[in-house]
């Protein structure tokens, strides 16, 4: 059962949501779908994936900022998308999706501009992506590889390297 949002801008953002998901032939869209790959150590989150009528996989993801102020998507956009195919790929660093958007809602007024990300941006997110990753690994001892053979430290601390 869909609820419609009573604050203006909510509804003005779903109505206009509806409308893109409609012109674009979005369908069998799930919301807020949790992916995990424990061999890479990472989680997260997908705001909204389906198909489009050609069969082509997408991948959405909401922001809200202030459109006054936007001029560009910002790079840790495109390494959030790029974090999800490197998660849905089994750690490989290869795209899997074949369509990728960043929705950006405004705040204030609910009014929405749509990103649409090629697949050489797509690329360099998952190279980002996975540089960001080891790098926090590296930065924090962690090693997820230990984690799934069971090898974690008894204290749930990092080892000194």
């Amino acid at each position: 059962e869909q609820i419609t949002p009573t604050d203006p801008a909510s509804a003005r953002a779903v109505t206009e949501i509806e409308k893109f998901y409609k012109a674009t032939g979005l369908r069998d869209i799930r919301h807020e779908q949790i992916v995990v790959n424990t061999e890479i150590g990472c989680a997260g989150t997908i705001d909204c994936s389906g198909l489009m009528v050609t069969n082509n996989l997408v991948i959405v993801d909401y922001k809200t900022i202030v459109l006054a102020k936007y001029r560009k998507p910002y790079d840790k956009w495109l390494y959030q998308l790029g974090g999800y195919e490197l998660l849905l790929s089994g750690g490989r660093y290869v795209c899997i999706t074949d369509v990728w958007y960043s929705i950006v809602i405004d705040r204030f007024s609910g009014e929405i501009k749509v990103e649409q990300w090629t697949k050489e941006d797509m690329k360099r997110g998952i190279e980002g992506f996975g540089c960001l990753l080891e790098f926090w690994k590296v930065d924090k001892g962690y090693r997820p590889e230990e984690w799934v053979k069971g090898e974690k430290d008894e204290k749930d601390e990092p080892r000194e390297v």
